[in-house]
């Protein structure tokens, strides 16, 4: 159920990227300017933020304590959370749609009236991320992402080739942006709710806001999810703040590339969260390991996989954008956000392990001081080596980030993620790339052919290993 689940939400993702593919390597640098595409990717950015504080943690206290209600109690417990998000949602929309301008202004960093959609894309997101966490519950996420990456890409697409034919501007392609993610948002809590099965009750927000429980939990979920969020968007703003929106453009089209294994890794975290939180409950400790160890595997082997097929073909996906000079140089950002993936990846879902039981306020003090890391890299290395010191900031925090929570999960639980699997993955994916980046070919033809032979390498690799790269931590 849970391997179907992460394998359809993944298919959906994979053909959002697809989709991203056109969009952002090809329809967007045409369309708009880098500024327009900075301003963009700011809002993106900032919304996802924004969106995690406004939840204040509660989408993960329902996911964490849902299982332990019946009948009238589960249903109250719903309409509890659903009540105070919903409040929640509403304020942070009201504000950031109205006072986006002073806000741009207490972060140091020039106002676009565009920037005042953040508040309705917060409150889609909120409403999509709360339905998406109810229906992982009941292991139904396939829908959600096929109608996020897949929908969403679409209408925006169809919203570029209006800009590009002078239909729309880029202020009401921005204001298409947050009013496809509030139909998308209203869409999934919809779509959670119904998989749910239960009707809501009359809230009783005092009861939920006395439980000591909830509210220990809940508040550590905020911490951890701004601290999350922190990691992927600290980069952006830092970014407009040293440099600019241009620059920013720059770096999130790198960023795009070389985060495509996101399309994968995400299905896993939201699948696996209620699992995880279920074998907590019941000191399943083998379940525990068994999930571990196998998103470890799988997740290294899919992210050298891409980097097989992204770095060799680098020069012929940045032969693709519409002035191309525009974007010189940032190939070196696409290697080094590949390789903070893989070492990122290749430690598992250690983060929803710690997060989802009774060592999460270890997780959001080592989380903390990653952010805190990360700020202070980047404005050390900006000065000296530009928007890849950005880049080598992720390689540096992520390493030491997963090491630790590592070692203190083995000294807590006596668990470890990494087999000699580990190593046969990394030594084949490093001979593919070295003959592959070595032979370097530049005609369509020879680049084809290059590709289809290293997809038979891979497919009769994990043919051989198919064994040992199977999920099989089910629910």
């Amino acid at each position: 159920m849970i391997f179907g689940q992460i394998f359809k939400g993944t298919l959906s993702n994979l053909t959002g990227i697809a989709l991203g593919i056109l969009s952002n390597i090809w329809l967007f640098p045409l369309v708009f300017s880098l500024e327009e595409l900075g301003v963009y990717r700011w809002v993106e950015r900032m919304s996802s933020l924004l969106m995690v504080i406004a939840l204040f943690g509660l989408h993960r206290t329902y996911v964490r304590f849902q299982s332990q209600f019946t009948g009238y109690l589960a249903r109250l417990f719903l309409s509890n959370t659903l009540s105070i998000i919903s409040i929640l949602a509403m304020i942070f929309a009201l504000i950031f749609s109205n006072y986006t301008n002073q806000f741009s202004y207490i972060l140091n960093m020039k106002y676009f009236p565009e920037m005042d959609v953040l508040g309705l894309v917060i409150f889609g997101s909120i409403l999509y991320n709360f339905g998406l966490s109810i229906a992982a519950t009941k292991k139904k996420i396939a829908f959600p992402f096929l109608i996020k990456n897949v929908g969403v890409r679409m209408a925006l697409i169809i919203g570029v080739v209006f800009v590009y034919l002078g239909i729309f501007s880029f202020l009401e392609w921005m204001y298409l942006l947050a009013a496809i993610h509030l139909v998308v948002g209203i869409s999934v809590l919809y779509y959670g709710m119904y998989q749910k099965k239960t009707t809501l009750v009359k809230p009783k927000i005092r009861e939920f806001l006395t439980r000591k429980e909830f509210l220990a939990f809940s508040s550590s979920g905020v911490v951890m999810g701004i601290l999350t969020m922190s990691m992927s968007t600290l980069d952006s703003q830092i970014i407009v703040t040293k440099i600019g929106f241009e620059a920013l453009g720059v770096y999130s089209l790198a960023y795009f590339i070389g985060n495509l294994v996101e399309s994968v890794r995400r299905p896993v975290s939201v699948s696996l969260t209620p699992l995880i939180a279920e074998c907590w409950n019941e000191e399943n400790y083998d379940g525990i390991h068994k999930i571990y160890k196998e998103t470890s595997k799988i997740l290294t082997a899919i992210v050298m996989a891409a980097a097989i097929f992204i770095i060799p073909n680098l020069e012929f996906l940045y032969g693709l954008i519409p002035d191309s000079q525009r974007f010189e140089g940032s190939s070196s950002l696409v290697l080094l956000i590949l390789l903070a993936r893989l070492i990122d990846y290749s430690f598992g879902v250690n983060s929803e392990i710690l997060s989802n039981g009774p060592y999460y306020r270890f997780n959001v003090g080592v989380t903390f001081l990653f952010v805190v890391s990360m700020v202070i890299l980047c404005f050390l290395f900006i000065p000296i080596y530009g928007l890849n010191g950005v880049a080598i900031t992720g390689v540096i925090s992520y390493l030491i980030f997963n090491i630790v929570r590592s070692i203190y999960i083995y000294l807590k639980i006596r668990i470890f993620p990494f087999t000699k699997l580990h190593i046969k993955i990394l030594a084949y994916g490093l001979v593919i790339l070295g003959y592959s980046v070595f032979l370097e070919p530049t005609e369509i033809f020879n680049l084809l052919l290059m590709n289809i032979v290293n997809a038979g390498l891979i497919g009769f690799l994990y043919f051989f290993h198919k064994d040992e790269l199977v999920f099989t931590a089910n629910g």
